[in-house]
């Protein structure tokens, strides 16, 4: 596991896919994103955890695939927050069997069975969603397309957006929702980058992305990647 840190907040990135975890503390309030993926990794996160002063704990879904809720179970005693559609996922158990069979095939051992995480604070998104999380303003944005219970994060005070599986520099786009959602997503990322300072991009899997010229170079690859799925004349997405 590897360990960026910046101001208030700390991102570990798993061996298994790259995949990112993201703690943020600030104004005695801690929010956890995604906390993945082996024991050992999540028992790291849990523990710096543990080291920072908080009345407040949050842990915060940016949607519902099976690698982005498996650690949901190793943080007692913190809030869970994710979309509406997140609480309604028609396909829960298939996301734990999923998570299972993983186990099973690279002998992962856990010290508690995994369950679906259930949500205390469930967001229904209109772009932005507003909501206080202990001290802190959090907004909420829909975020489908890649799965229709996805949500975009942003921390305005420390200009930290977590964007779940989107905007990825190691991924092309999976679509496993609607396509126009899709679409939908890639404009709400170009408004949210022109209404809000962001500091730092976190995507779920791979690397963060610091600067507006990289994170509008990732939407554009993300939209060309889309448009080559319907349209015989688009050049290909990786070389613009």
């Amino acid at each position: 596991m590897k360990h960026l840190s910046g101001d208030h907040f700390y991102i570990f990135k798993s061996r298994w896919w790259q995949l990112n975890s993201i703690l943020c503390n600030l104004h005695s309030t801690t929010l956890i994103w995604d906390p993945a993926y082996d024991p050992q990794e999540l028992e790291s996160i849990s523990f710096q955890a543990t080291q920072l002063a908080a009345d407040s704990k949050y842990l915060l879904f940016t949607h519902g695939d099976y690698d982005h809720v498996v650690g949901g179970v190793h943080f007692e005693g913190y809030q869970r927050v994710g979309s509406t559609t997140f609480r309604d996922k028609p396909d829960k158990e298939h996301v734990i069997e999923q998570i299972n069979n993983l186990d099973h095939e690279f002998y992962i051992e856990r010290k508690q069975p995994v369950t679906f995480p259930v949500l205390d604070i469930p967001i229904t998104p209109t772009n932005p969603t507003t909501v206080k999380l202990g001290n802190l303003e959090v907004l909420f944005f829909r975020a489908a397309g890649h799965t229709p219970d996805g949500l975009f994060t942003v921390v305005p005070e420390l200009g930290l957006w977590v964007a779940g599986d989107y905007l990825s520099d190691i991924e092309f786009p999976f679509v496993e929702d609607r396509l126009m959602d899709y679409f939908e997503t890639l404009e709400t990322a170009r408004k949210l980058l022109e209404d809000y300072t962001i500091n730092v991009m976190v995507p779920g899997h791979g690397n963060p992305a610091y600067s507006k010229v990289e994170i509008l170079k990732r939407i554009d690859h993300s939209e060309q990647y889309l448009k080559s799925l319907t349209q015989d004349n688009i050049p290909d997405w990786r070389t613009t």
